[in-house]
């Protein structure tokens, strides 16, 4: 039940980076919480040794980034699939 939870939040985690980096739609804060999100979550799962877990920080820290810089459109397009793809594969 809690990864179904925890895949539905990367899900709207990829959605809301991807739509506020394209569109500027999301308010900062909710970008700012959905990465934090990324990297706590990835700090947890990281003590059990997946390399996906620290592909989580990374992804997270490139959302943050997104919220000072302006990042190549790849860039945005890969993490957003990347974290969206993980949130889909929870939910099966």
């Amino acid at each position: 039940m809690i990864i179904k939870f925890l895949g539905i939040l990367d899900i709207l985690s990829a959605v809301f980076f991807w739509a506020f980096a394209f569109f500027k739609i999301f308010p900062e804060s909710l970008v700012m919480l959905s990465a934090l999100y990324l990297i706590t979550k990835g700090i947890v799962f990281i003590i059990s040794e997946h390399f996906i877990s620290a592909l989580d920080v990374a992804s997270g820290l490139i959302v943050f980034s997104s919220l000072y810089l302006t990042l190549p459109s790849i860039v945005i397009i890969l993490v957003s699939l990347f974290i969206l793809q993980k949130g889909i594969f929870s939910l099966f």
